[in-house]
């Protein structure tokens, strides 16, 4: 199979292709052929070489995310009349970067019939986290919700989730294009990041009693300038990091004096049951027209690392989803933010848009998007993490599918960026 493989720490150009064995599926996995690959900002932090504390990756590695793609072979305890040739989306850690992948069945969640594979692929991730979020600071009817990093991968979700709840959305966005973007998607009010003094506008715009909710999907200095405009009472979550500067610095003492609730990333460390449930729930209002995905660019898995230095990426990012294992001409949009034959609404973006840039093989018919940064579950076989180039530990409460053969799209706003 053909992977995009790191071959040592460092920039997008240690991101190069390679061949491993095609992998076989265990007695309960089945074998995904790939069209979109999911992939993560917080693998460009890993491919940089940092995060050693939290993921045990030693180079060469074949990173991992999520991917969309269709059942090509089953093992013996899985039903073949179930799952041979149903297309599915999965979490794929580590080794999504390929055009195989071997996915333990309960890990799979199928594709409704009217949806795109690469607006599948663009899901996996980010949209569970959104839905958890959400979910998590109990967002109601009639509330104020500031979200930071609106424009990024998890932000533009977040921005539409929030307003079907009911909820008034005021987005937090930088430069002219990213805040036009949010305010379609949905935002009520939208505050560009750009200006220095946007802490002061965006506190004019919620009023004096400030947010009931504040998603900070930055971190760093946004987030820090966020907190304050948090309502007493209300909750403040934390979960975001894209600029390297780390989460929001809260004080717990001054959230205490004003009983607002702290949350942070480790608070939707999810379940595969649970993933599982929320990746089905977002791909059901995808299908369905009330979730809309925003797609950049399309890259052949040969060019992952291209995808990571995109025009349309702000950056040294890798965020968003890969492209399809099929030759063709179509592979000839490769490199461009520019539309494939036959896109769907998601796709109609001119190259400059901040959205999503995506990797895909040669001749992709799908569409991409993407992925959450650090919403991990499970861990795969020893046998499979040793495959992929991660060091061997024991299985974890988190449970991600082991892989194998796949390809690959990024994002072009790395998830989360203001």
């Amino acid at each position: 199979m053909r992977v995009a493989q790191v071959r040592e720490f460092g920039g997008p150009e240690v991101l190069v292709p390679a061949e491993l064995p095609d992998p076989v599926a265990g007695p309960d996995e089945v074998v995904v052929a790939v069209d979109h690959i999911d992939t993560l900002f917080v693998q460009t932090q890993i491919r940089a070489g940092e995060f050693g504390e939290y993921f045990d990756v030693r180079p060469p590695y074949v990173p991992g995310g999520g991917i969309s793609g269709t059942v090509a072979s089953t093992g013996s305890e899985v039903d073949p009349a179930v799952w041979t040739g149903r297309r599915v989306i999965a979490a794929v850690e580590p080794g999504s970067y390929a055009s195989l992948a071997a996915v333990p069945v309960d890990h799979l969640v199928p594709v409704p019939e009217n949806l795109g594979l690469r607006e599948a692929a663009a899901l996996v991730h980010d949209s569970v986290t959104a839905l958890a979020l959400l979910e998590l600071t109990a967002l109601k009817a009639g509330e104020t919700v500031l979200i930071t990093g609106a424009s990024g991968g998890m932000g533009t979700l977040l921005v539409q989730l929030a307003r079907s709840l009911g909820a008034r959305v005021v987005a937090v966005a930088r430069g002219d294009e990213k805040t036009a973007l949010v305010r379609e998607l949905g935002a009520h009010e939208v505050v560009d990041a750009a200006s220095p003094d946007w802490p002061e506008r965006a506190a004019a715009v919620l009023g004096g009693a400030g947010a009931d909710v504040v998603l900070d999907g930055v971190g760093g200095a946004v987030g820090a300038a966020a907190f304050p405009l948090t309502a007493p009472g209300g909750r403040f979550s934390a979960h975001g990091a894209p600029t390297g500067h780390g989460f929001a610095a809260v004080s717990p003492e001054e959230a205490a004096a004003r009983a607002i609730t702290l949350l942070g990333i480790a608070d939707v460390q999810l379940t595969p049951e649970r993933r599982t449930t929320l990746a089905a729930r977002a791909l059901e209002e995808a299908a369905a027209g009330r979730l809309r995905t925003v797609i950049g660019a399309v890259f052949p898995l040969e060019r992952a690392g291209d995808a990571c230095t995109s025009p349309t990426r702000r950056g040294d990012g890798c965020s968003g989803t890969s492209w399809t294992r099929r030759a063709g001409p179509r592979g000839a949009s490769a490199g461009r933010c520019s539309r494939p034959r036959g896109p769907s609404r998601t796709e109609r973006w001119p190259r400059t848009r901040p959205c999503r840039s995506s990797t895909s093989p040669t001749g992709t018919r799908r569409r991409p998007s993407v992925a959450s940064p650090w919403a991990r579950t499970a861990g795969p076989t020893t046998a499979a993490r040793r495959r992929c180039g991660y060091a061997a530990r024991p299985r974890s409460t988190r449970a991600w599918p082991s892989t194998r053969r796949a390809p690959i799209c990024t994002s072009a706003i790395p998830a989360g960026a203001p």
